[in-house]
């Protein structure tokens, strides 16, 4: 059941919920899922006049629910149906931070709407269903949702839609419909707008007072455990293996320290709190995170070597890659005080890597576990050993960070090396202090892997 959920409208007489769950099913070939039921039930709760009783809904669900698809199923039937609500002509406003998504859900609309008889709009940001009855089902963008008369207007995303695109263009819109509804939705987002945030927090003070606006809102309770599948369960009104899963291998993630691209949140663990959990931020709540760099400047600086790239046979080398930056190379030396000395840089291509090493004379190259079995990389068997390695991308720059403070690690000065130690940055997180998520840390992995290679070999041996 929904975390939050008001009470039925004390003026309802019945709902059109079924009827539009059996129109769904019968005209779309959908079968919606137990909270679209529910959802569809609630939202369209009417008086004895048959007038709808619910002027403003909030609906919130993690993400992945199957919002969009309770969105298209309402849109079209509200427009299919304007002879239960006194004007058969039925206007749908459908406007959203990201158009092109609620596009994606209303082309799923048009072989319906031609198999029917009834017009399509395809044009970018012109997105639309219209009847033959006059009905029509539109998608606009945030800034274009004014002078129309609304019947049902929707907006979707919620979280990163500024309020005057409801307080000044959709509401003077509903004003003097029959009928008129105002669908506001959206998956909690730490930086979300005062719009759903301020009318969440007005709609559940007054929950069970307030006859106009109706709260659905699926969740996890703010004391509740994050990395429970107990808590996710909880939150998700939609649960199957697949979605287990899915959050399991999220919660994985934030664990690592990185982020979801998908919540479009720095923040790994509020990101995850937000998109999984629904976890609205207090309208109160001001983001405060303390932010330093992981290596300082002046103790980069202070590891330069200053005589520069040794260039005799170097101990080891190390090869990384980052999705689409390529593969990153480091060697390491050993200095006559023992310590390692680490240079990087960029290569084209794996096998442009595989020459850099047999140029350099490396006899043992350490290589990311998902670099292994490359093909680029077997050309030199026989020369040079190859050894898988890895480790997250948090303990790697913990140890670069113990062997700088330590005094044994020195760096020749690689720009690529450089850029990359200079983009490490520690946040504050709720569990404790992570990485800023978006480095590229290619470089950094390897230069550490020939650096913990180079100075294992200067250790003496362990007695037992």
């Amino acid at each position: 059941m929904p975390l939050l959920m008001s009470p039925p409208h004390p003026s309802a007489t019945g709902s059109y919920g079924e009827l539009a769950a059996k129109w769904a099913e019968a005209e779309l070939g959908l079968r919606l899922r137990w909270w679209q039921r529910l959802a569809l039930r609630r939202l369209l709760e009417h008086d004895a006049e048959g007038s709808l009783c619910w002027t403003t809904a909030l609906v919130s669900t993690p993400r992945r629910a199957g919002k969009s698809t309770l969105l298209m199923v309402l849109a079209l039937w509200r427009i299919s149906h304007g002879d239960l609500f006194g004007e058969p002509v039925q206007s749908a406003i459908h406007c959203a931070a990201d158009k092109q998504a609620v596009a994606e859900v209303m082309r799923k609309s048009f072989g319906w709407a031609q198999t029917n008889g009834h017009a399509v709009r395809r044009a970018n940001g012109q997105e639309a269903v219209e009847l033959t009855t006059g009905g029509r089902w539109l998608l606009r963008s945030t800034s274009a949702v004014y002078g129309y008369e609304v019947d049902l207007g929707i907006v979707d995303e919620a979280w990163a839609v500024d309020p005057e695109t409801v307080d000044d263009g959709l509401e003077p819109g509903l004003a003097h419909r029959p009928s008129p509804q105002l669908l506001v939705t959206s998956t909690a987002h730490r930086r979300a707008t005062s719009l759903m945030r301020r009318r969440l927090a007005a709609a559940t003070a007054g929950m069970g007072e307030d006859t106009s606006t109706l709260v659905l809102l699926w969740g996890a309770p703010a004391d509740a455990p994050l990395g429970e599948v107990g808590t996710w369960r909880a939150a998700s009104p939609f649960w199957t293996v697949q979605v287990e899963r899915l959050i399991s291998d999220r919660w994985e993630r934030v664990q690592r320290g990185e982020a979801d691209p998908a919540a479009d949140d720095p923040d790994p663990v509020e990101g995850f709190a937000a998109q999984y959990l629904n976890r609205w931020p207090p309208t109160d709540a001001v983001p405060v995170r303390r932010e330093e760099p992981a290596v300082p400047a002046e103790l980069w600086t202070g590891a330069l070597t200053e005589d520069g790239t040794p260039s005799g046979r170097p101990a080891v080398a190390a090869l990384e890659s980052w999705f689409a930056v390529g593969p990153a190379l480091a060697v390491a030396w050993v200095d006559e005080a023992g310590r390692a000395v680490v240079s990087a840089r960029q290569a084209d291509t794996l096998a442009d890597a595989a020459d850099l090493v047999r140029t350099a004379g490396a006899p043992v190259l350490l290589v990311g576990k998902s670099l292994t079995d490359d093909a680029a990389l077997t050309t030199l068997a026989g020369s040079v050993t190859i050894e898988p390695t890895g480790g997250t991308t948090w303990n790697v720059v913990s140890e670069l960070r113990r062997y700088l403070d330590e005094g044994r690690l020195r760096h020749d000065g690689s720009p690529l090396l450089a850029d990359q130690v200079a983009g490490l940055v520690v946040v504050d997180a709720a569990t404790g202090p992570r990485l800023r998520p978006g480095a590229v840390v290619s470089a950094v992995k390897a230069a550490v892997w020939a650096a913990r290679r180079a100075l294992a070999a200067t250790e003496p041996p362990r007695i037992f």
